[in-house]
């Protein structure tokens, strides 16, 4: 039954549906609840019902009018709905049905013939008939595959004959008799055992209750039930024989449920629509009881009415603990599943074990499998996790555990997934080696934010990097790679020294590794020394100097230039460039350097380019130009370029010649 269960939980979730549709239920206790399904499609009494395939099959029986019908009709619990099958070959009355071999027989009432019904072709066929007729509804109960029949009228019958169908031979067998004589009463099968309660027919019949053991062929007799009655309707759910309804001496609606282990009967609040001439069926924990008479005699009805037990709790599933641990050279882990809160029903749950840092097939062999937990059963159960010892130092791995699907109305516990941790048992002493690639050592920087890069590597064997700490915080680490990244931001201009360190799985820290650069955020500082007064002539050559200088990383000398000419570097940070080919009048001087840390400066300087013997810078070469150049010749005066009048590099008579033809008007 338990089976029956786990197979048929998805039609009491299509049920309940069908009910919210309805909205037809009556809570009985916690026993278990009314449902008021589709009515079925004809009105019927005495008939015979069985499930086949997850259907429930209601075969002949009286009409309204009272007549025998060989009509068939099918329910459909998971739409709610009815539909017709196959007509049975004869028209009969108090007749019984079961399934067996997967198939669907019915027999019994007013003929000893027996037919099967092959659902794929919608077809009835005889098969061997029984050695009795069972008229009066008989007892039928299915162990292991084969038809139990017990009692019924007709054909001379005491009523307590008893024989069994075997499905596979065709065959009928003659048992040992009912100790109590009986039509119109019900059976069912607990355990491997024929139970068969009321009827009439003989005088205890109405509350006899006895057990037929196949093993031993012996009938024996149990606890009467509390309510006499016959035309009634059993079904077995959870080890429980429930017996609903009857007639004789009134119509009864009383639901009552045998336990066979304490031999004890519990009475049930009653049926919603009282009937006897019913005969039920059973799918998983639901009790189907369509059509019926309501009223002694005749009285067809086609109401459609279901109890469905309430089940014990099936239990909950899950990890004995969320971590396990295992030595690397351990061989295998055993992991431990509990059943906790109900062992009601088989219960089964899938595991599986999967990758966490472990890798499978290198450090342990995946499994996956079901376990299975019988009815009643809540001893733990395990499965096993084989590890892999390679000579690889790595570090503590783990696998992940997990539970899932859980059948039979079971569910997962909290601890549904747990973790292994294999447990590492080779060693890692030696530090990895970590290099700097950027900046380099030395180096000038303009900006107090610094870019640090290079990579951090462990030894073949080592457990891999995990970390690099740049000053001690925490850098970008790709463990693909072995690169790292950082940023760090100096709080001043000048020296800044940067440490490195790797730390791999294992804890080893590397040496620091260490690299000075210096921060210069301020470019050079540029003066104009020469010409003096800014005055140039248009005489070649003409010398410009300047003073550049630099605090932070220092001028960097191929970088002067002054107007856009590359300038010579003199003693005390002076650059100098030769101009000429100037013309007369108002001149800017530009000079540009950069440091070594790329800082760039500009300065300009106005300037004035005077005309070859101007030396007083007067509107025209006169009489003290002359003097001034005398007193140039004779040492007295210091030479000035705008005196080199012909331009050859001296200042000499030649020179003083000229200026005489300028002033005189002769040059």
């Amino acid at each position: 039954m338990a089976k029956g269960v786990n197979r048929f939980i998805f039609f009491l979730a299509i049920l309940s549906l069908s009910v919210a549709l309805t909205g037809a239920v009556w809570q009985v206790g916690d026993r278990g609840r009314w449902v008021t399904l589709a009515s079925m499609p004809s009105a019927r009494q005495e008939i015979s019902t069985a499930a086949l395939n997850g259907k429930i099959f209601v075969i002949a029986g009286f009409n309204s009018s009272g007549a025998s019908t060989n009509t068939v009709e099918v329910y459909d619990p998971t739409g709610n709905s009815w539909s017709s099958a196959a007509p049975l070959p004869i028209a009969t009355n108090h007749n019984a049905a079961a399934v067996a071999v997967g198939k669907l027989y019915a027999f019994g009432g007013t003929s000893n013939r027996v037919f099967v019904y092959d659902p794929q072709s919608n077809f009835w066929s005889d098969v061997a008939p029984m050695r009795f007729l069972h008229g009066g509804t008989p007892a039928v109960g299915v162990i292991n595959d084969r038809i139990y029949v017990a009692g019924g009228t007709g054909g001379g019958m005491v009523g307590n004959e008893v024989e069994v169908y075997d499905p596979v031979a065709n065959t009928w067998t003659t048992l040992a008799p009912m100790n109590v004589p009986r039509n119109h009463t019900a059976g069912g099968v607990i355990d491997g055992k024929f139970y068969v309660v009321g009827g009439r027919g003989s005088a205890d019949s109405a509350t006899a209750l006895e057990v037929y053991d196949p093993q031993t062929n012996i009938w024996s007799m149990l606890a009467p039930m509390p309510t006499g009655r016959s035309g009634v309707g059993a079904g077995v759910v959870n080890g429980e024989l429930y017996v609903f309804g009857g007639e004789l001496p009134r119509l009864f609606g009383e639901v009552e449920v045998y336990n066979p282990r304490t031999n004890t009967w519990q009475q049930l609040p009653p049926m919603q629509t009282p009937r006897h001439g019913i005969f039920a069926a059973v799918i998983g924990n639901i009790i189907y009881l369509p059509g019926g008479a309501t009223q002694q005699g005749f009285g067809a009805t086609n109401v459609n009415e279901a109890f469905v037990v309430s089940l014990p709790p099936a239990g909950a599933l899950q990890f004995s603990s969320p971590t396990y641990s295992v030595d690397e050279n351990g061989g295998s882990a055993t992991i431990t599943v509990t059943r906790t809160g109900g062992s009601f029903g088989e219960v089964k749950v899938n595991y599986a074990a999967s990758n966490g840092s472990a890798t499978a097939g290198l450090d342990y062999t995946p499994q996956s499998g079901t376990i299975t937990f019988v009815d009643g059963d809540t001893n733990s159960k395990t499965f096993t996790v084989p590890i892999i010892d390679d000579l690889l130092i790595e570090g503590n791995e783990t696998v992940i555990l997990s539970l899932s699907n859980p059948t039979g109305n079971a569910a997962l516990g909290p601890q549904s997934t747990a973790e292994l941790t294999i447990i590492d048992n080779d060693s890692d002493v030696t530090a990895p080696t970590v290099t700097i690639s950027r900046p380099i050592s030395g180096s000038f920087l303009n900006s107090r934010t610094i870019l640090v890069s290079g990579a951090a590597v462990d030894d073949p064997n080592g457990t891999g990097v995990v970390s690099v700490l740049v000053n001690g915080a925490e850098a970008a680490f790709n463990s693909a790679t072995g690169e790292y990244n950082a940023t760090i931001t100096a709080t001043a201009d000048g020296a800044v020294t940067i440490r490195v360190r790797a730390i791999d799985r294992a804890g080893n820290i590397s040496d620091a590794v260490r690299v000075v650069v210096t921060v210069d955020t301020v470019g050079p500082n540029i003066i104009f020394v020469m010409p003096a007064g800014g005055i140039l002539f248009d005489c070649t050559p003409n010398t410009v100097a300047v003073e550049a200088t630099d605090s932070g990383s220092g001028v960097d000398p191929a970088s002067v230039l002054i107007n856009d000419i590359a300038a010579s570097s003199g003693a005390g940070g002076q650059f100098t460039v030769k101009l000429s080919g100037l013309k007369v009048g108002p001149f800017t001087l530009t000079a540009v350097a950069s440091d070594r840390a790329g800082n760039r400066a500009t300065v300009t300087n106005a300037a004035v380019v005077r005309a070859r013997g101007n030396l007083t810078g007067s509107q025209f070469i006169g009489v003290q130009d002359l003097i001034l150049i005398i007193q140039m010749i004779q040492g007295i005066a210091p030479a000035s370029p705008g005196a080199d009048i012909n331009c050859d590099g001296k200042v000499d008579i030649e020179d003083l010649i000229r200026i005489i033809q300028i002033i005189s008007g002769a040059g």
